[in-house]
């Protein structure tokens, strides 16, 4: 926008130069002077404005880029906010993984039911994500380019938490081994998105 305006000035003065040009060169020598006389209030004004042109052109850009790093900074605060949080999260399944025996057993000998340790993981996983429902706006708003990888994260434990709950819900029944290695392939994934994102934000 500033640089539209500005080159809009310049086709101005530059046609006005023109005007006083062709109408200084068409007068004798006397007539030049004079001519030149008329125009010096005008030529004097032209300057003065392209100055101030100039002037409103560099502080624009140096506001543009000043917000410009302001926004990058607040995003790079969100994002280690966001960080924080997919780490508690990530912890969650971390110790699933350690109790991946005891949260899903597939040996259809060992009997059925929750035992305490089973209970605390299976409440573990039902959390609220306050940033994350925060910065999800802020960051479609500003095309923020990790957005897709914490929307990956965020999905995929918000998947194993249902899962966590049915399965809780359900009595911790003994599951078949297929459905084991689903639950923890979708654990593995989740935790390699948190990975990428503890790469990122390392504040």
């Amino acid at each position: 926008m500033t640089s539209t305006a500005v080159l809009l000035v310049l086709v101005v003065i530059a046609l006005l130069v023109a005007i006083i040009i062709f109408d200084v060169f068409t007068l004798g020598t006397k007539g030049r002077l004079n001519a030149l006389r008329q125009w010096q209030t005008l030529i004097g004004t032209m300057l003065g404005f392209v100055t101030g042109a100039g002037v409103l052109a560099i502080s624009s850009a140096i506001q543009d880029e000043t917000q410009v790093r302001r926004n990058q900074e607040a995003l790079v605060q969100v994002g280690n906010a966001l960080r924080v949080e997919a780490r508690d999260l990530d912890g969650v399944l971390a110790r699933a993984q350690l109790l991946r025996e005891t949260l899903m057993p597939s040996d259809p000998n060992k009997p059925a039911g929750c035992n305490g340790t089973v209970n605390e993981l299976v409440d573990a996983f039902q959390r609220d994500t306050p940033i994350y429902t925060a910065a999800v706006p802020n960051f479609i708003s500003v095309g923020e380019p990790n957005l897709a990888l914490f929307v990956s994260f965020y999905a995929g434990f918000e998947e194993l938490a249902r899962a966590a709950k049915q399965y809780g819900d359900n009595g911790c029944p003994v599951v078949a081994k297929e459905t084991v290695a689903l639950f923890y392939g979708r654990i593995d994934a989740a935790r390699a998105d948190f990975g990428r994102i503890a790469a990122i934000y390392k504040g």
